[in-house]
C-alpha cells in the first residue's frame, strides 16, 4: 500500500477536477481575463498581465474550451512540483490526501486567477531553494511571479532571505530581485495606485475588523484548506509557539536548512497578511504562498503513527467532497443556494441576447461584458467606458480601456442592477430591440437581465434582426 500511496491522492484529485471541468463552466471572472488576451499588454489597471499570456495566441473561437481546460493542465503542473517538494520534505504518503484533496488546491482547477502562475513559480522557486540546485531560474520566475500578482513582489523578497545566508545563492536571489522590480514597473505600478487608494479611503477601517477581520480571515483558511490540511498546519504552528525547536541541534544540517526555508518562506507569506487583516479585508486566496512551506513544516513534526484526530477529520472532508461531487452531477437542485452555481448556465444566458448586428456590448458589470465578449466574440466593454474621458478614472478596468465606443453605431446594452446612464441612451437614441432574460435559480447568473439594443441613426436598426 504505501508504495502506491504518494500517487494515489494527487491522482484522484485530478480526477476530481476533471469531472468538475467537464461538468460545470468557466466562471466570469475567467472569461475577464481571456478578454484581456485579445490585447496583450504588460499590465492593466486591475492586475498585472500574466493572467491573459497564456491565452494570447489562442483564436478567439477556442477561448471557452481553453480557458475551462486550462487550469486542469495547470494543475497537472502544479503535482508535478509540489510531488518532488513533498518527497524531498520526507512527508508521510498517508498525509497527501488533506494536499491535493484540499478545496483550495481543487478550486485552483476551476476557477483561473491570476493565483495559478503565481503558485507555479512560488512552488518551483521553494523546490530550487529546498534542493539548491538550478538557482539561476529563479529570474524568470521572479518575472512570472511578479507579474502574476502584486505581492508577486514580496514572494521574491522571502527567496533572498532565505537565500541570503547561503553565499553560493546571493547573487542569484539579488538578480531575481532585480529583475522583479524591474517587472513591477512594467505591470504593477498602476494596480498598487488603485489599490492604496482603496485602503486609504475612510471606510477601510472600521473598528469591527479589529476581531472581524483576523478572525474571518482564520475560518476562511479553514475553509479553503479543509479540517486535515488546516490540522497539520495548526499543529506545526503549536509546536512552535510551544517552544520545540524547528531545526536539529546541528544548525547546518540538512533538516535545519529545509525547515529554515519551510518557516521563513511559510511565516513571511503569512505574517503580512494576518497582520494586514486588522484594517483592511483581505482574501482568502492571499495566504495561499503560505499554504504548502506550511504543511510541509507541521507534516514533519507528526508522529510516524497519525495523531487520533486524523481519520476523523479525513472522513469529514471526504464527506463534503461527495457532497459536491454530488451536486456537481446535478443528483440534487439547491437552486440559489448552490455553492457551485456560479459555474453554471452562462453559455446558455449569453445566447438569449441579440449580438448580430451590434458593433459593441455595454453592461453594467464587467463580469456580464467579459463573459458576452467571450461567447459572442464583439468587444465589450462597462458603462463607465463612456464617455471616454472618464472610463479609466472611474472604473480601472482593462476592458474599458480596450474599445472606442463613440466609433460603434449599434451597441447592446445589457444591465441587472444599474441602469444605463443617460450619456449613453443620448448617444444613441434609437431603440431598436429590447427584453428581459430571465435565469433559473441553478444558473449563477442574475435572476432577470434587461438589455436594449440601441443606434445612432433608425435606420441602423435595419441590420438587426
Amino acid at each position: 500500500m504505501r508504495a502506491v500511496a504518494w500517487w494515489l491522492a494527487p491522482l484522484t484529485g485530478l480526477l476530481l477536477v476533471a469531472t468538475f471541468t467537464a461538468l460545470l463552466e468557466a466562471p466570469p471572472d475567467a472569461a475577464y481575463y481571456a478578454a484581456w488576451s485579445r490585447v496583450p499588454q504588460w499590465g492593466y489597471l486591475d492586475h498585472p498581465g500574466a493572467a491573459a499570456w497564456p491565452l494570447i495566441p489562442c483564436p478567439a473561437n477556442a477561448l471557452p474550451l481553453l480557458i475551462t481546460w486550462l487550469p486542469f493542465f495547470a494543475l497537472l503542473g502544479s503535482t508535478a512540483i509540489v510531488l518532488p517538494i513533498l518527497r524531498h520534505c520526507q512527508v508521510n504518503p498517508r498525509l497527501y490526501p488533506a494536499l491535493f484533496l484540499a478545496p483550495i488546491w481543487l478550486a485552483s482547477g476551476l476557477v483561473w486567477t491570476p493565483d495559478i502562475p503565481l503558485l507555479l513559480a512560488w512552488h518551483f522557486a521553494l523546490y530550487l531553494l529546498l534542493t539548491q540546485r538550478a538557482l539561476p531560474l529563479l529570474i524568470p520566475l521572479a518575472i512570472i511571479a511578479t507579474a502574476a500578482k502584486i505581492y508577486g513582489l514580496w514572494a521574491v523578497f522571502l527567496w533572498l532571505a532565505t537565500l541570503w545566508t547561503h553565499p553560493r545563492g546571493r547573487p542569484w536571489a539579488l538578480a531575481a530581485c532585480a529583475a522583479a522590480a524591474a517587472t513591477y514597473l512594467l505591470t504593477g505600478l498602476e494596480a498598487t495606485a488603485f489599490q492604496l487608494q482603496r485602503l486609504a479611503s475612510p471606510s477601510s477601517f472600521v473598528a469591527w475588523r479589529l476581531v472581524g477581520g483576523p478572525l474571518g480571515l482564520i475560518l476562511a483558511q479553514i475553509a479553503v484548506l479543509g479540517l486535515p490540511a488546516s490540522a497539520i498546519i495548526a499543529h506545526g504552528l503549536c509546536r512552535r509557539t510551544q517552544g520545540r525547536p524547528l531545526a536539529d541541534a546541528t544548525p547546518n544540517t540538512a533538516p535545519s536548512q529545509q525547515r529554515r526555508v519551510l518557516a521563513l518562506c511559510g511565516g513571511g507569506a503569512l505574517l503580512p497578511f494576518a497582520s494586514a487583516a486588522f484594517f483592511t479585508p483581505i482574501e482568502a486566496n492571499w495566504l495561499a504562498l503560505a499554504h504548502l512551506p506550511l504543511f510541509c513544516l507541521g507534516a514533519t513534526q507528526l508522529p510516524q503513527h497519525l495523531p487520533r484526530w486524523w481519520r476523523p477529520t479525513l472522513a469529514v472532508h471526504a464527506s463534503l467532497l461527495a457532497a459536491l461531487l454530488i451536486l456537481a452531477l446535478g443528483l440534487v437542485d439547491l437552486g440559489r443556494h448552490d455553492p457551485l452555481r456560479r459555474m453554471r448556465g452562462w453559455r446558455a444566458w449569453s445566447a438569449h441576447f441579440p449580438t448580430q448586428g451590434c458593433d459593441l456590448i455595454l453592461a453594467d458589470r464587467y463580469q456580464w461584458a467579459a463573459t458576452l465578449q467571450l461567447y459572442h466574440g464583439r468587444p465589450a466593454a462597462t458603462f463607465d467606458a463612456w464617455p471616454p474621458a472618464r472610463g479609466s478614472a472611474v472604473r480601472p478596468s482593462a476592458l474599458d480601456t480596450l474599445v472606442a465606443p463613440a466609433e460603434a453605431q449599434t451597441l447592446l446594452l445589457v444591465w441587472a442592477e444599474r441602469p444605463p446612464p443617460i450619456s449613453l441612451t443620448q448617444a444613441w437614441p434609437a431603440t431598436c430591440r429590447q427584453g428581459v432574460v430571465s435565469a433559473p435559480a441553478h444558473w449563477g447568473a442574475p435572476p432577470q437581465s434587461r438589455y436594449q439594443v440601441r443606434a445612432k441613426d433608425p435606420k441602423d436598426c435595419v441590420a438587426i434582426p
